[in-house]
């Protein structure tokens, strides 16, 4: 059975990384451009982050299933 796993961070807008030189950040009113090195990296870093937590193949796929079956519970 898939335990829970905490997220190791908590992203507070939205962001897309463009080849390690600069960040997008979301905002309510647009988007930011990041490019100085250590802010890319403090993002890249983030972003690794999240991808080492994340839940992948057959286990992403049980997992969705299991919600899915409780929301129609």
């Amino acid at each position: 059975m898939l335990r829970a796993q905490p997220s190791p961070v908590i992203p507070l807008a939205g962001f897309s990384l463009h080849e390690n030189e600069a960040v997008f950040v979301e905002t309510v009113t647009g988007e930011q451009r990041l490019d100085d090195p250590g802010e890319v990296a403090a993002y890249t870093r983030m972003f690794e982050l999240l991808r080492d937590a994340a839940t992948t193949g057959p286990d992403a796929v049980a997992l969705v299933q299991r919600v899915a079956a409780e929301l129609r519970d």
